[in-house]
């Protein structure tokens, strides 16, 4: 019997008569099932669900550990190990529902879904997001497709490769860092060490995401204009000369404010405009 209990209740003693096919569930040899109660149909599948993505995530484990290690691609069985399967990380969208049967309040669910429909999804996904990565050309992106895109596209690789797919692979350089250009024009009297916290701070960020480079195709140039004790600075971002993106930050030093942390003030308020010139700036 795999299920019996309901919402922690015993199902017998609800009165409730169980489908023989509840109670034992036939195997499904092309693919993967769930089986689940509720108090309507509704949560009866939802149920149903959950216990399908356990079958398969139960088949992933299984695979994982009978995986041997793959030379040539980005991925082996001990960098898949922890992945964790679960319904947000991409919708089954090919489930049916193959046998439904309430009785006395209480409502039983099967569904299923064939592996190659499983498989076909997948693969769907894993090429559309490497075509959005393509197009994320702009090094201001990298942290979303570090952080999101990217890992996103290696676990759903994971779990096709685990689930047998086949002539499926991942480019190894797909994760790079772009190179960015980080250039300052001064126009003011401005101490060395002014400039050398304001280069250091907003380098130190940009090399969160970027790796600096002067023969870079994409550039940032960050104008520094002083009056009195008002610093201003112009800051522009170009893909070989053309104009891209562009941005002011402007900050007044008041007599109880150090040198040092007016300069780091000014650079972190620089990065922040930057960091906006993502496409996906609210994702961070």
């Amino acid at each position: 019997m795999k299920k019996t209990i309901l919402f922690g209740i015993c199902i017998a003693c609800l009165g409730a008569k169980v489908p023989e096919w509840f109670l034992k569930p036939a195997p499904l040899e092309s693919g993967f099932y769930g089986i689940g109660s509720g108090k309507d149909n509704k949560s009866a599948k939802q149920d149903a669900i959950a216990d399908l993505v356990g079958t398969i995530q139960l088949n992933i484990q299984t695979s994982f550990n009978t995986q041997t290690k793959r030379v040539g691609d980005t991925l082996n069985s001990s960098a898949t190990q922890d992945i964790k399967l679960n319904t947000q990380m991409f919708k089954l969208i090919n489930i049916k529902v193959v046998q439904s049967e309430c009785d006395d309040g209480v409502c039983y669910t099967r569904v299923e879904i064939k592996k190659d429909d499983l498989l076909t999804q997948l693969r769907g996904e894993i090429l559309l997001g490497l075509e959005k990565m393509k197009d994320l050309a702009s090094p201001f992106d990298y942290r979303y497709k570090k952080d999101i895109l990217y890992p996103e596209i290696l676990s759903k690789f994971s779990l096709y490769s685990a689930l047998g797919g086949k002539e499926l692979v991942i480019p190894k350089n797909a994760g790079d860092q772009p190179t960015l250009a980080v250039i300052f024009e001064y126009d003011g009297n401005f101490k060395k060490t002014f400039k050398s916290i304001l280069e250091k701070t907003i380098k130190d960020d940009i090399s969160k995401y970027a790796k600096i480079s002067a023969n870079s195709e994409w550039k940032i140039i960050i104008g520094v204009y002083k009056e009195e004790k008002t610093v201003t600075l112009d800051i522009s971002a170009k893909n070989k000369n053309e104009e891209i993106h562009n941005a002011s930050v402007c900050d007044t030093q008041k007599p109880n404010i150090s040198d040092s942390f007016f300069t780091k003030r000014l650079g972190v308020q620089a990065y922040k405009k930057i960091k906006q010139w993502s496409k996906y700036s609210s994702d961070f």
